[in-house]
Order: structure tokens, then sequence, then C-alpha cells
């Protein structure tokens, strides 16, 4: 590799300003491959060949953030800054080393302009979210998710993790008698019924997996219906309130797509899967939908409830939930080797005192 120009170059002259676009073309390329010292050599060519290039300040600023080099990144950071005013990226990444460092206040006006530069730019409403629940400002920080959602909910078909997190925890210690009681949930239960209804002569499960488990409702209805269950969530404090019923084996703090595709990957086996009002939250629901099949044994059952919306696949609700189509979960169930074994229409809890509408699945395992 031969950063400082073409492969007979030895005059050791400086390159052309002509050439920085192409060097931090390779420096990327490089850095894709792992070879960062390498990439950083071609970052530095670039500079040296026109030392206006905002991008080799910034690429260059990223390997020294990586390798814990603080103040010489904040100083290619800087330098894009200063070679490119309206760079929404460098505020971007000068803001999370700034948080990183500690640095909240100088962070928070970072990401402010980052976003004023780019108003589309969700990774920096999400990053500027996360960094005012690191300083406790809750509301302003669902207000900052809030934004990072109208951008890309629709898009990413994902609700963005840290305004999840952030919503239950604050949420975990009234969860169940709010839930249950003033909203009329009953979702944990009209599932254990239908798998009641499926399950003969007194047999068990040997082992159920509750996805989005919360404070434990689920495992509360299924625990003399199963043999051990564990749970997944992505809230520490939900999986608190959890872990103190007893009643599972294993609880893990994770978002439950990337926990089922690592599951995948480890040949887990459950015999019964189950979501209650999990997929409000995960609106393009075929990563799971391959991911569970994967852990289930022929015959195995997956069992959720969704929003119920009347035609297309899934759509973000006014209440930052995704509702799902009967056609787009039968079409998944299809494409995955899912039989459907039942499909209910459901009052899923009250919104305003309105009740809202949704369905309940139980898919077995072709």
């Amino acid at each position: 590799m031969n950063p400082t120009g073409g492969a007979g170059n030895n005059s050791g002259q400086v390159p052309s300003q002509d050439s920085a676009v192409s060097l931090v073309e390779e420096g990327n390329a490089l850095e894709e491959q792992g070879r960062s010292s390498e990439a950083m050599e071609c970052y530095e060519a670039a500079v040296r060949a026109n030392p206006r290039c905002a991008r080799a300040h910034l690429n260059r600023g990223n390997i020294l953030f990586a390798s814990a080099r603080i103040d010489e990144a904040r100083d290619a950071y800087q330098l894009a800054i200063d070679c490119d005013p309206t760079y929404a990226a460098a505020y971007f990444n000068l803001a999370n080393l700034n948080c990183r460092a500690g640095e909240y206040e100088q962070g928070l006006r970072q990401y402010g302009i980052a976003i004023r530069i780019k108003p589309d730019f969700a990774d920096a409403f999400v990053a500027l979210g996360n960094a005012l629940a690191d300083l406790g400002r809750s509301a302003e920080a669902l207000k900052s998710y809030q934004g990072a959602l109208a951008i890309s909910g629709e898009v990413t078909g994902q609700i963005p993790r840290p305004f999840v997190t952030s919503l239950f925890d604050d949420y975990a210690s009234r969860f169940d008698t709010h839930l249950v009681d003033a909203l009329g949930y009953s979702v944990p239960r009209l599932l254990r019924e239908a798998a009641s209804r499926m399950v003969r002569n007194g047999a068990r499960f040997q082992h159920a997996l509750d996805l989005g488990c919360g404070t434990g409702l689920m495992g509360e209805h299924f625990r003399d219906l199963v043999a051990e269950i564990d749970g997944v969530d992505l809230s520490p404090k939900m999986l608190e309130q959890a872990r103190r019923k007893h009643i599972y084996g294993k609880l893990d703090c994770d978002e439950i797509v990337a926990w089922l595709e690592r599951a995948a990957g480890e040949s887990v086996v459950y015999d019964i899967v189950l979501a209650a009002d999990v997929f409000v939250y995960v609106g393009n629901l075929e990563p799971a939908f391959n991911a569970i099949r994967t852990i289930l044994p022929s015959g195995g059952l997956f069992m959720f409830s969704v929003e119920h919306l009347p035609q297309g696949s899934f759509e973000l609700q006014p209440t930052f939930r995704y509702a799902h189509s009967s056609s787009y979960v039968c079409d998944l169930a299809s494409k995955h080797g899912f039989g459907i074994e039942l499909s209910e229409q459901i009052d899923l809890r009250k919104e305003k005192n309105t009740m809202i509408r949704g369905q309940i699945f139980a898919l077995s395992r072709l």
C-alpha cells in the first residue's frame, strides 16, 4: 500500500490535491478490512494533499477516537468542522466524543447543531436522547427519541432501543398495577387460556422463552404449564421486577431480535416462544420470524399478540406503537414454515378510555 501516490511514486513529493478524494476512499476500503493503521496513512496523505479535506480529518478523528486518543480525535473533528462548518457528521462525532468524556453540555450543543444542519439526522436525535437520559432529563430525552421515531420509525421498522428502554425503566415500578388494573390489559391471560386448549392430558412445555418479558406477567400465567422459562427484555428495571418473582431460569437484558439471532446461531432450542405486547415496538417482523423458526423444533409453538391493522403490512401509529395486519402475519407464517393454529381478535388494553383492538396468534413450526 502506497498512500503517497501511485506505485511508482518514490519522489517524496506531496500528492496533488486532486488525489485527496481517492486517498480517502482507499482509506475507507482499508478500514472495512480492519486495516486501521494503513487507513490512517491514507487519511494523513489526503490531508497533505488537501489540508481542507474535511472527510480526511473526520476519518482520522474516528480512528483516533477508537484508539482512545481523545484529545487528538477532538482536534481532528474540530479541523473537519473548520474546513466545512456545515458538516453535520463532524458535529455528531465530536458530540459523541464529548459525551463519552463527560462533557455533556458541549455534546448537547453539538448534537443540536448537527440536527439544525441535517433535520432528518435520526442517529443524532437518538444520541441526544441518550445524553439527556444520562443527565436525568427524561422528558427531554423522550422528546428527542420521538424525533428519531418521526424520521426513522417507518423506514427501519423498529422503534429505537433507547426510546423503549427509557420508557419502561420509568414505568417499571408501577407497570403491573397500572397495566392490568387501569388499562384492562389481559393478553397474558388470553394467551395462557389459548395454550391450555392446545395441550392434552396435562402435558407441559419443557422450555419456554418469554420475549419482552417485562416484569414477568407472562411468566406468572405460564409457570404451571412449563418446566422452565427464560426471559429477555430491554429494560434493566423491568427485569429487576421479574427477578423478584423467582419464575425465570435465566433473564437477559437485550433487544429481542439481536438476542434471537444470536440464539439461533448458538443452536438454542425452545418448545414454546411467547411475545405478549412486544411486536408493537417492532414493525418489520420478518427477522424475528426467521430467527424464531430456527430455535423451535417441529411442532413447537410461537404465540404472540399484535395491534390490529385493517390492511397493509405494518404501520407506526400516533401512539408510537406499530400495528400489523392479519394478512401480513399470515404471509410471514407461510414464508417461514409456520402453520396457523389459532387467530383471535381481542381487546388489548384501554387507550384514552377506548379499547385498542388486537389479535393473538398461535403458530406451529412445521
